[in-house]
């Protein structure tokens, strides 16, 4: 019976069987035992075709242990001697895709999964560039590209996920997504998360009862659109200064009129009768007291002014008896 041998088999083969032959020892047997061994350890034009080179599994072929085939556009190495028959992925190792250079390939696949395995060795990665100009790399819609930690990680867990919806991180819990051509979202998930909306202006929202939309800072700047003049602030003991940039004093809301709006304070009212207000201000009591009130008609109200002018300085109004009086 044949067997099927290696180069330095055959040659220890020849030299033990096929000695000299001064004393004519060599038989029949022993030229045709080494003659089939021959065979069948070498390449046969006609018969090994398919073992040659990159060549798609065939069902009929019978390979040998380390032999290369392509099977569903993934390159295969045998780790055992095949059965021949049905492709059995226990008897064969992935080598991972079609050939390395995949500038002119023709990627399109119709299966369901494919995986690519980087070799273990570090750094190890996979590029993706474009040539230049108007070349670009594109996902399209339907394509999602995850990186996950484990690849036994479900599709609903990853780290970074890119779809045609935008960009998702932690599973969903912050995304930058799009919701149409002149809007895109950068927001958390669930109903107590809210959102920064670009689109014709800019929207912070809090879209439950009881959230807030929170600003932190050592200040919290006002400025026109291209960021160069700064009409407010918020600092970080709660002061407001509008048109400044400091407090006048210890005051908790400063303000001054701006040149941009003509150097004035205008306030307007809701109304022009007497049943709405311009201005109510009140003190701080439990239950607070009008101090000072300017109707939607003009009328005045000062209904808590100070009845003596005792402890008063320079400059106070009070009410002598229903006369106005100024110190």
């Amino acid at each position: 019976m044949a067997v099927v041998k290696n180069t330095a088999n055959l040659l220890a083969e020849a030299s033990g069987n096929l000695p000299d032959n001064t004393t004519q020892e060599i038989s029949p047997q022993d030229i045709r035992e080494i003659t089939e061994n021959v065979i069948i350890s070498s390449y046969n034009k006609v018969t090994d075709d398919a073992l040659v080179g990159l060549k798609n599994y065939d069902v009929s072929t019978t390979y040998q242990a380390g032999q290369g085939v392509i099977y569903s556009g993934e390159v295969y190495e045998s780790n055992v001697v095949p059965t021949p028959g049905a492709f059995n992925p226990a008897q064969w190792t992935s080598l991972g895709g079609a050939g390395s250079n995949l500038g002119n390939a023709d990627l399109t696949q119709t299966d369901q999964f494919r995986k690519y395995t980087l070799e273990s060795s570090n750094p190890s990665y996979l590029e993706f560039q474009a040539g230049g100009g108007s070349d670009a790399i594109r996902l399209t819609d339907g394509l999602d590209l995850l990186m996950q930690a484990s690849t036994s990680d479900p599709t609903t867990t990853y780290l970074t996920r890119m779809s045609s919806l935008g960009i998702q991180f932690g599973s969903g819990n912050f995304e930058i997504r799009h919701n149409g051509p002149s809007q895109f979202y950068i927001q958390g998930a669930g109903a107590y998360n809210g959102k920064i909306q670009l689109s014709t202006g800019v929207i912070l929202q809090a879209p439950e009862a009881n959230r807030a939309v929170e600003l932190g800072g050592h200040f919290i700047k006002f400025k026109d659109r291209t960021l160069g003049v700064e009409h407010a602030r918020f600092d970080q003991n709660g002061n407001f200064m509008f048109g400044v940039t400091s407090l006048f004093g210890s005051e908790k809301f400063s303000i001054i009129g701006e040149t941009r709006i003509g150097g004035k304070l205008e306030i307007n009212g809701t109304g022009t009768t007497n049943a709405t207000n311009a201005i109510h201000v009140k003190n701080g009591a439990g239950t607070p007291l009008n101090l000072f009130i300017v109707r939607d008609n003009g009328e005045i109200n000062t209904a808590n002014l100070p009845t003596s002018s005792a402890g008063l300085v320079a400059g106070d109004w009070w009410n002598n008896s229903g006369v106005l009086n100024i110190v």
